[in-house]
């Protein structure tokens, strides 16, 4: 008989494109009221190190543009660290843990890019949702990534590792008008409605 490999199928996890979609925010609703003139970058994670929060605080210092201002949502037990290492920028906001997926998409639909610098993901599901809902992407350059974001296109990718490369992808996307940004996350949004939203998801269980 044929092995269970031949019978394995692999299906991508979903985004609930609903929750996870473009939608105008109240940066008050969010406490965020401050940030109003500003481009806010958002990372999304547990803060382990593997997630490479380093390399945003790190290239935040580099870019020294006090016109952004980096949202950070998640916990973890590394968070004192890193509120260590951005104690001398001032554009640095850890909001904590965010286990709403509504307010977590509030959070996405804040941001002008959300940044993703992992240096190793099976499929990152933050990019994911940050596309379900428009908002350009900046990526390391791993596999999961480069599978499906498409370089000036859907997001940007950099180097993994490289606070240069990141600052680079981050200055890119500033540049750009705000026309242009919106255009590359409404290709983010319609990939991820084409193929990993929870009907596309669904459809494939079915099939299987």
């Amino acid at each position: 008989g044929k092995g269970l490999a031949d019978k394995t199928v692999e299906i991508q996890n979903g985004v609930d494109t609903n929750i996870f979609s473009p939608h105008p925010i109240d940066l008050n609703s969010l406490g965020l009221n401050h940030l109003k003139d500003k481009k806010i970058i958002v990372f999304v994670g547990n803060l382990l190190p593997v997630k490479r929060l380093d390399i945003v605080l790190n290239s935040m210092k580099l870019l020294a543009d006090d016109k952004l201002a980096l949202v950070v949502v998640g916990g973890g037990y590394a968070v004192n660290k890193y509120k260590q290492m951005a104690k001398d920028l001032s554009n640095i906001y850890f909001v904590g843990q965010c286990d709403d997926q509504k307010k977590l998409s509030d959070y996405y639909n804040v941001a002008t890019c959300v940044v993703v610098p992992s240096d190793y993901e099976s499929f990152s599901l933050v990019a994911a949702e940050a596309s379900a809902c428009g908002v350009p992407v900046v990526v390391s350059n791993i596999p999961a990534m480069a599978s499906r974001i498409k370089n000036g296109v859907n997001g940007f990718l950099f180097e993994k590792g490289s606070v240069e490369g990141l600052a680079e992808a981050l200055n890119k996307i500033m540049a750009m008008s705000e026309e242009e940004r919106k255009v590359m996350g409404q290709h983010g949004r319609t990939e991820i409605e084409n193929t990993y939203s929870w009907d596309k998801h669904m459809e494939k269980l079915i099939k299987v």
